[in-house]
């Protein structure tokens, strides 16, 4: 009867190797993760830009995004941060620089050219979806921080971002047209 420690034992250490084989597939290092996302997202075939159609005045445009730039790097080191990453492996932030332009700019709508996409997805996102943080970087370019380095939670991210985008753009044309109807209707 005195298989209770041996059957312990054996489950402790059955569980400390289980958490190192589950560790080891989750957590790679910070540099494998970058790649691993920059291979999915920066492919030398795939250099053909992210396409969103939108329907204006029936004209149909094309906001092109490409992404230029991509890189992970670690947040600074705390005591919480080390022991995270002891735990659970690299997990870092991730920068995006993106590009984005039209196809052809409206002349019923020129302000698309000039959208602040930051200001307009904040106004959008009130259940923060998008786990990021956005800002300018000058003309056509646009900043992202996604908050992780895990490939499949940065392709997430990228997707709402997307789709924010998009709901910002299309709430934008819709302002824009209610607008100009309700200065019909006064005329």
């Amino acid at each position: 009867m005195n298989l209770n420690p041996a059957i312990l034992f054996f489950s402790i250490i059955g569980a400390a190797f289980s958490f190192l084989i589950w560790r080891s597939s989750e957590s790679r290092d910070l540099y494998s993760q970058q790649e691993i996302i920059r291979k999915e997202h920066l492919s030398g075939e795939d250099d053909d830009p992210i396409t969103i159609p939108f329907l204006i005045n029936s004209t149909h445009l094309h906001l092109m995004v490409s992404i230029d730039y991509i890189k992970c790097y670690e947040p600074e080191p705390t005591r919480r941060y080390r022991l995270k990453r002891f735990i659970y492996g690299s997990n870092g932030n991730t920068a995006i620089k993106l590009s984005l332009y039209w196809s052809e700019i409206p002349d019923v709508m020129p302000e698309l050219g000039g959208l602040n996409l930051e200001r307009a997805i904040s106004r959008l996102d009130d259940a923060e979806e998008f786990d990021g943080k956005i800002s300018r970087s000058g003309f056509g370019k646009q900043n992202i921080e996604i908050f992780s380095t895990r490939p499949r939670k940065v392709d997430r991210e990228l997707n709402t971002f997307f789709n924010l985008v998009e709901k910002a753009v299309e709430q934008e044309i819709e302002e824009h047209q209610a607008t100009e109807e309700t200065e019909a209707k006064e005329a």
